[in-house]
C-alpha cells in the first residue's frame, strides 16, 4: 500500500437507499461516476461527476440531488457540461435549461458555468439528448451533503 493511496477515488459517494430509489424511475439514463469531498479524503473539496447517455421521455426540472427547488451554497461552485463527440466535443449532446437567480440560460455547447458563494441557482432542465455528455460540479467547500430533501454545503 502506498503513502496516497487514500488520495484516490475510484466510485461515487455511498448514500442512502432512498437517494438511489429513485435512480430507477428517472427518464435520464446515465451513471453517477465519482464523488470526493473532504469526509471522503481529508481536506478535499468537492467534485462529483456523472455521465448521461439518453432521455427516455420528457423529465421535470432538477437539481443534481433531484429536487426541484433552487439553492444556494456557502461556496464558490463550478459547473461544467461536456460533449462526447470527437468530431465537434463543444456540441454538448443535449439541450439544457438552467436557472440563475431566476433566470432562464439555455444551452446546446461544451462550457463551464462558475455559481459565486450565495448565488441562486436551478432548476436545471435536460429538455433533449442527442449524444451522452458529462456534468461535472465542484466547489470550494468541503461536502455536499444529501438529506432526502435539500442540499446543504458547508
Amino acid at each position: 500500500m502506498g503513502k496516497y493511496d487514500g488520495q484516490f477515488i475510484w466510485d461515487y459517494k455511498h448514500f442512502p437507499p432512498e437517494f438511489w430509489a429513485r435512480e430507477k424511475d428517472s427518464p435520464l439514463k446515465g451513471s453517477h461516476l465519482l464523488w470526493m469531498d473532504g469526509e471522503r479524503v481529508p481536506g478535499a473539496f468537492y467534485m462529483e461527476t456523472h455521465w448521461f447517455w439518453e432521455l427516455t421521455a420528457p423529465m421535470p426540472s432538477m437539481t443534481p440531488e433531484g429536487m426541484p427547488q433552487s439553492h444556494h451554497h456557502d461556496f464558490d461552485e463550478i459547473q461544467g457540461f461536456f460533449g462526447s463527440r470527437k468530431e465537434d466535443p463543444w456540441d454538448l449532446g443535449a439541450e439544457i435549461e438552467f436557472y440563475i437567480d431566476g433566470e432562464c440560460h439555455t444551452f446546446t455547447k461544451s462550457c463551464f458555468l462558475f455559481i459565486p458563494r450565495g448565488q441562486e441557482h436551478l432548476p436545471m432542465t435536460i429538455k433533449r439528448v442527442w449524444a451522452p455528455f458529462m456534468w461535472l460540479t465542484g466547489g470550494n467547500g468541503k461536502t455536499l451533503g444529501w438529506n432526502g430533501a435539500a442540499p446543504s454545503g458547508q
